[in-house]
């Protein structure tokens, strides 16, 4: 199993808000073959965010971020030009 964490830093409340707004859609990610599972996690000072995605196999995960759906799922990114991003993956090696 693999996990992703991309963690989003927003400059502001407003960029915040269409960060949560942009990743409301995500519940789609349940049908993504592999996927098996996603959370959006935001911190207490409502800046900062994790986007932490669990998946079969690496190959899976990489089939989503080349994938059509990907790309249009990132298709709109407007007001969130400042939010800086930093994507780590892990492998699960106990538990899971």
């Amino acid at each position: 199993m693999i996990i992703t964490v991309n963690r989003l830093k927003a400059p502001d409340a407003t960029a915040a808000e269409r960060i949560v707004q942009g990743f409301s859609h995500a519940s789609g990610m349940k049908d993504v073959p592999g996927c098996a599972g996603f959370e959006l996690w935001r911190s207490t000072d409502g800046l900062q965010f994790e986007v932490v995605t669990r998946w079969r196999s690496q190959a899976d995960f990489d089939a989503w971020r080349t994938s059509d759906a990907f790309r249009h799922a990132h298709s709109d990114t407007r007001g969130t030009e400042q939010v800086q991003s930093q994507l780590a993956v892990y492998e699960v090696v106990i538990g899971g």
